[in-house]
């Protein structure tokens, strides 16, 4: 099981690789940051290319639920995903098993 900083290590690497890749790179990032609100042309569909990355990384099975707003007006941080990650990766049913 992934512990908290490389989790957080591996969706501030996916977020810069998918921000690289679509010619927009990205200078700030945080635990802070709102992926949506606040990274120049981020969207949903970068978010899910984001979740994939981490999900192969990680060898974790992330569901995209983790991905969604959260409640009270509260919006999906680059923390609050990797938070997410973290509890969804203490079940051991959700870690892939080595081939």
């Amino acid at each position: 099981m992934p512990d908290r900083v490389k989790i957080l290590r591996a969706v501030m690497d996916a977020v810069r690789f998918v921000q690289d890749a679509s010619g927009r790179p990205i200078d700030a990032l945080s635990e802070g940051t709102d992926l949506l609100a606040e990274v120049e042309g981020f969207d949903s569909l970068n978010a899910l290319e984001v979740l994939v990355q981490v999900s192969l990384d990680l060898r974790l099975n992330v569901p995209d639920d983790i991905l969604r707003p959260l409640t009270n007006d509260r919006k999906l941080t680059v923390g609050a995903m990797v938070d997410r990650i973290v509890a969804f990766s203490k079940e051991p049913s959700n870690v892939k098993q080595p081939a």
